[in-house]
């Protein structure tokens, strides 16, 4: 359950974190949302880099449910389980980018542009 950088192109942004973070889970910051860039211990560091927009993210998304995501999609985002979906629903409430491929239903994950900066947009 997480999100994962897939190009080195992205907008960065710094947080103090509290307790030991882990690499591609959510993070909010006032109305910004963003993903951890690695694992990292609080006892090591305080302040990690989370990313705010990419190019290529590849995303978990819900199997099991029948969604496909077509290629274009806009795709909303679960913040406690860093899932996507393409249907603004239960807890999929946050845009969060497009889909830059198309993914089936059994498919578990789906490349999108991450821009966490908007979370109100749709």
């Amino acid at each position: 359950m997480s999100l994962f950088l897939r190009d080195p192109q992205y907008i960065p942004n710094e947080v103090t974190i509290a307790a030991d973070v882990t690499k591609g889970d959510v993070v909010q910051q006032q109305e910004v949302y963003g993903f951890y860039i690695m694992d990292q211990a609080v006892a090591e560091r305080t302040i990690v880099t989370v990313v705010q927009e990419a190019w290529q993210v590849l995303a978990d998304k819900e199997t099991g449910i029948g969604e496909t995501i077509t290629k274009g999609d806009w795709v909303y985002l679960d913040p406690t389980n860093a899932r996507v979906s393409a249907t603004k629903v239960g807890l999929y409430t946050v845009w969060c980018g497009w889909a830059i491929e198309s993914a089936g239903a059994s498919d578990s994950d789906v490349l999108i542009r991450f821009n966490g900066t908007d979370p109100n947009r749709a």
